[in-house]
């Protein structure tokens, strides 16, 4: 679980309902002003935990909300494992970073949600970063960009969609950007929050070059998208005695 000092650290909540509009009315906010910010007719948030959202000054720009419920019975029911605030002229999932904020060095772990962030935060990896689902845009980059970030090591879910997401990201990043990539090994391991309740493998694991990952995707596969994508990559090296060296792989 997650020590005291690590909730303290992330301001992570409960939102009960009730307790919220009873504690905003003692403040003053009337009926009308509540249910103009949607606090009343929509209880998006109702019975869950609360990830504050920050944007890269540590300003709270938006929330996260997970669900306590078990995910068979979540599934039963039909609710969302997370729900997140709408888009306002503050949030927009698609530009902002969980725990941009936090991030001092110029070498930083890309994960999918905000209990990885949490857990390796945890662990030591400070400088770790969530798109909170498994997308990864331009103005991610330049997010990151602007932190001083050089280097890339992504994390994200061993699952269909994470290694699609991953496979994406890695044909996004060229040396237009400045950027290096790796990807963390992780075996059999399904997601780092899941990982590091168990071991702590993820901390150890080596790495490879977007070369190696998409060299050892085609090795595997034998797919000529695959194959494609191993060209690309290997195209992007700097150095054409390891462009020659990498070719004879393909």
């Amino acid at each position: 679980g997650w020590s005291a000092e690590t909730i303290k650290a992330f301001s992570l909540g409960y939102c009960s309902y009730d307790k919220l509009v009873q504690a905003l009315t003692k403040r003053g906010y009337s009926h009308e002003v509540l249910g103009e910010a949607r606090v009343i007719h929509e209880q998006l948030f109702n019975k869950r935990i609360l990830f504050p959202i920050k944007d890269t000054s540590g300003r709270i720009v938006g929330f996260a909300g997970r669900t306590l419920l078990e995910a068979s019975v979540a599934k039963e029911k039909g609710v969302q494992k997370y729900v997140n605030s709408d888009s306002s002229a503050l949030y927009r999932k698609s530009n902002t970073l969980y725990n941009i904020d936090k991030v001092r060095g110029d070498t930083v772990w890309i994960v999918e949600g905000y209990a990885d962030v949490i857990s390796l935060w945890q662990k030591g990896i400070t400088d770790v970063v969530g798109l909170g689902g498994v997308a990864f845009t331009e103005e991610h980059i330049q997010a990151l960009l602007k932190k001083g970030v050089r280097t890339i090591v992504l994390c994200l879910d061993t699952d269909k969609k994470g290694q699609e997401s991953e496979a994406r990201i890695l044909g996004q990043i060229t040396r237009r950007h400045g950027l290096s990539v790796l990807v963390k090994d992780r075996d059999e391991c399904k997601d780092p929050d899941l990982c590091l309740q168990t071991h702590d493998f993820l901390l150890t694991a080596g790495t490879k070059s977007m070369c190696d990952y998409f060299l050892e995707k085609y090795q595997a596969s034998g797919n000529k998208g695959d194959r494609d994508k191993a060209l690309r990559s290997i195209i992007l090296e700097p150095s054409k005695i390891d462009r020659d060296k990498l070719c004879k792989r393909i």
